[in-house]
């Protein structure tokens, strides 16, 4: 390996002795061999030292933490580390393909510097009770936008966090710091608001990471967890919204949304009361209202349905105009 490496790969984990091997292989079988990979255990208590010192690699980098300080902490400590002139990550549970690094490399060399990072499509593989497995593909390849509309784009979005194969310049954190370690989830989604807000994303078509989908067992929790972090990014960018009524509305919208699921009905109807009044026009949010007042966190069910329906008409009708 060269004296400073090209990519510095950061690799959180936390109790994970069966999956990591997966994920560290996944790094050092990359076609692209000029990397270091920082892996962080975050105060694990299995077998996690262990499985990282069978591989004798001298691109590998361990550090334990003590006390386990959550994700965003893990990264940003792995950051502080990095050598690299990219940042790539990955989880514990997740593993590139050959191709990841080399790829994303030859697409960096052919950009302006005012690219400031990359992602890539991914293939999702989903466990099913019955022990099957189902595999799809998954890209976002934004429509062409203004500068100016970036932020506006991946606000609307959200389509990114960091399993979707995300390579950013190391200058990037110079301008705009760290992960939020206050966020204990959708830490991803709030750093890459901010990354887009000053520097240019590239998409890489190519699938080049497979991510791992697990049982959630505790499924209100994690829609309660998603309504919190939409309206956490709502607080915390609040002065940008102030000067667009409309992404305003969006997240007002997406909070409203969540907070149903949970049958919170009085915190829902509370955001999407706001989200309505700066786009009192919205028949897509009034249908939405309408539905999750009269049916609950099941009426979305019935809204998706008469969306397909409107939908099909109106290309039935397009098809007939033709």
């Amino acid at each position: 390996m060269a004296r400073t490496p090209v990519f510095s790969i950061i690799l959180p984990t936390f109790n994970r002795e069966k999956l990591l091997p997966r994920a560290i292989k996944s790094v050092l079988y990359q076609i692209f061999k000029n990397f270091e990979l920082i892996i962080i255990d975050d105060a694990s208590t299995d077998n996690t030292a262990k499985v990282v010192k069978q591989f004798s690699d001298p691109r590998i980098r361990y550090y334990f933490h003590t006390k386990n300080m959550g994700v965003s902490s893990a990264r940003n400590y792995g950051i502080r580390l990095a050598k690299g002139q990219y940042i790539s990550f990955i989880d514990d549970d997740d593993e590139y393909l050959p191709g990841f690094l080399e790829k994303t490399f030859h697409q960096l060399l052919c950009v302006p510097q005012s690219v400031g990072f990359t992602w890539t499509g991914l293939h999702h593989i989903e466990s099913k009770l019955n022990g099957k497995k189902r595999v799809s593909e998954k890209h976002w390849l934004p429509e062409p936008h203004h500068p100016k509309d970036r932020y506006r784009t991946f606000l609307h979005s959200m389509y990114l966090g960091t399993g979707w194969g995300l390579t950013i310049r190391r200058q990037c954190f110079d301008h705009i710091g760290l992960f939020d370690e206050s966020f204990k989830a959708g830490e991803d989604t709030e750093f890459i608001l901010r990354l887009c807000e000053s520097f240019e994303g590239l998409a890489i078509s190519d699938s080049l990471v497979k991510v791992h989908s697990h049982f959630a067992p505790h499924l209100l929790s994690s829609k309660l967890q998603t309504a919190e972090i939409y309206n956490k990014i709502l607080q915390k960018h609040q002065q940008m919204f102030l000067f667009d009524s409309e992404l305003r509305s969006y997240f007002q919208y997406k909070v409203g949304w969540w907070y149903y699921f949970t049958n919170n009905r009085r915190k829902g109807r509370k955001y999407l009361k706001k989200s309505l009044n700066a786009e009192p026009l919205n028949v897509k949010k009034w249908l939405v209202f309408f539905y999750l007042e009269l049916f609950g966190s099941g009426g979305i069910f019935f809204q998706r349905q008469l969306s397909k329906k409107m939908h099909t008409i109106f290309r039935i009708n397009s098809d007939k105009r033709l």
